[in-house]
């Protein structure tokens, strides 16, 4: 990582999210120029949203967070796919070299990447060609935020700088909840098929359905067991992007002319 970076720090807990202070001390101790830009509250689940009121109106408010002296925080009433895309724009000052979201307390591993807003902040970083990372910690209480700041560390120098010609860095790096005692290390790993919880949705009434999560008994491989043997996860994602080997064979289905949609011709 560069001597000194501008680092954009967010999540989608809220700002007063104590995993969010002790990931911006952290950045801002190691030397960079950190940047706080996160919802006013929990935005748990919104992925890359960027919804606002139907006025395009998008409350926002500088404040402070103790322990954060010195550091520019603001509190925007809007997800955090929509703070990113500001902040790239210059809205909160110069664009950040950087965007760091977390640090979430509770994984986001499989399935779960695409709905979370810690990851959806990350995704929406790498579309404005910016590197991030996504930092989240195992489930339970009490939350042993060194550790993950210690696995964060592991990858710190290897986002920055961007090599031309290459798109940025994101990686979904998900921290087993233990102490650092008990931490063993970093490994990079795709996308498991399970997450480490069930996101279950049941009628419960007349006209009323019920959402919850359910922490998975049994675990079946992937990022989660790597996490209860005591490793840290690494996945590089991407942003959404075109599937070129989809079988689309349909008679009434052309190929678009590359003159109207600015491909090579």
């Amino acid at each position: 990582m560069t001597a000194c970076a501008r680092v954009l720090v967010t999540n989608d807990d809220g700002v007063a999210a104590p995993g969010l202070l002790r990931l911006a001390a952290h950045v801002r101790d190691l030397g960079h120029q950190v940047v706080v830009a996160a919802p006013e509250g929990d935005e748990s689940g919104c992925g890359t949203s960027r919804a606002v009121a139907p006025d395009g109106l998008v409350p926002t408010r500088s404040t402070t967070l103790e322990g954060l002296a010195g550091v520019p925080v603001h509190t925007v009433c809007a997800p955090p796919g929509l703070i990113v895309t500001a902040a790239c724009q210059g809205t909160f000052g110069p664009a950040p070299d950087l965007v760091l979201a977390g640090i979430n307390p509770g994984a986001n591993v499989g399935p779960a990447v695409l709905h979370s807003g810690t990851v959806g902040a990350a995704l929406t970083a790498a579309h404005h060609q910016r590197p991030a990372i996504a930092v989240s910690l195992g489930h339970g209480a009490p939350y042993h935020w060194d550790t993950a700041l210690r696995a964060l560390a592991v990858l710190l120098p290897g986002v920055l700088p961007v090599v031309p010609g290459h798109p940025p860095l994101l990686l979904n790096l998900n921290v087993p909840n233990v102490p650092l005692s008990r931490f063993v290390g970093v490994l990079r790993t795709g996308l498991g098929p399970y997450g480490d919880t069930r996101f279950t949705i049941q009628r419960c009434g007349p006209g009323l359905l019920r959402a919850s999560h359910q922490e998975q008994q049994e675990r079946r491989g992937g990022e989660a067991a790597l996490l209860a043997a005591g490793y840290a996860t690494v996945t590089p994602l991407r942003p959404p992007t075109e599937d070129t080997d989809a079988p689309l064979d349909l008679p009434a289905v052309d190929q678009a002319p590359a003159a109207l949609v600015g491909g090579p011709q």
